[in-house]
């Protein structure tokens, strides 16, 4: 095995340890501020609806990550409604359970 190999295995390890499982994620953040036309409702544990009634709107995460057991649902007034999902962490948005929308996500 050269230095290379001795370095890389070992990082490969320990970087794959760092992320977070599935089962340990939480649904986004909900914002504290909401664009016109969008209301964000947790009715389940692990469910979170989005009525949009816009068609175009772009909303501010906290933080967006899914975890295995959770979902996302966006309810948009069309096919051709758009959403804009920015996530203003500083950590990769991980989604590991479902996102639908009846509109472009």
């Amino acid at each position: 095995m050269n230095r290379l190999q001795s370095f890389i295995g070992p990082f490969l390890i320990a970087s794959l340890l760092l992320l977070p499982s599935p089962e340990a994620l939480s649904l986004p953040e909900i914002p504290s501020v909401l664009p016109p036309g969008i209301e964000i409702h947790e009715h389940e544990p692990g469910q979170i609806e989005v009525h949009q009634g816009v068609d175009r709107t772009i909303i501010d995460w906290p933080s967006f990550n899914i975890g295995e057991q959770e979902s996302l649902r966006f309810d948009m007034p069309g096919p051709a409604s758009e959403v804009l999902n920015r996530d203003l962490s500083s950590e990769a948005s991980h989604i590991f359970g479902s996102v639908t929308a009846n509109g472009i996500f």
